[in-house]
Order: C-alpha cells, then structure tokens, then sequence
C-alpha cells in the first residue's frame, strides 16, 4: 500500500468518514441437514455453581478496568504517533 492509501485508512475513522461496506450476499442453503440438539439433563447444583462462578470472577476481574484503561492510552498514544510519521511523507 502506499503512504497515501494508509493515511486515508488511518484518518477516515476517527474522521467520521468510515466507508459503508456491502452486506456480503447469504446463499441459500439446499439440502441442507437440520441439526437436531439434544436434550440436555441439567444437574441440581447447575445454577448454583453458575452463581458462584459469576461472583468469583466478578472479583477477580475487576481490576481490568484500570488495565484496559491503560492499553486505551497507549494505543491513543501510537494512534498520534503514527499520524505525525504519515503527515510527514
């Protein structure tokens, strides 16, 4: 790709100027096997377990926010970076 093609990649999102794509064209299936799932058995303790799981990792998740967070700087940080190196060739 040349610079131009890339600064105009870069540029257009940020920009509000994003192309539309195309809806990409579903075919139609023909003969196509139906799937039937099976039933599933689910045990007493299923929900529960569920539950706890959720809970657990709700606790052990929570301090991404702060990692996330820093990724977003970074990446914001390159995203300008690259600009200034494309705006100057």
């Amino acid at each position: 790709m040349t610079p131009q093609s890339v600064s105009t990649l870069v540029r257009a999102p940020p920009a509000g100027q994003a192309r539309a794509r195309k809806a990409l064209a579903v075919r139609p299936q023909t003969g196509a096997d139906v799937r039937v799932e099976p039933e599933v058995d689910l045990g007493p303790s299923y929900y529960e377990r569920g539950t706890v799981a959720r809970r657990r990792d709700h606790k052990d998740l929570k301090g991404l926010t702060g990692a996330f967070d820093e990724i977003d700087a970074r990446a914001g940080a390159l995203f300008d970076e690259l600009l200034m190196v494309l705006e100057g060739m």
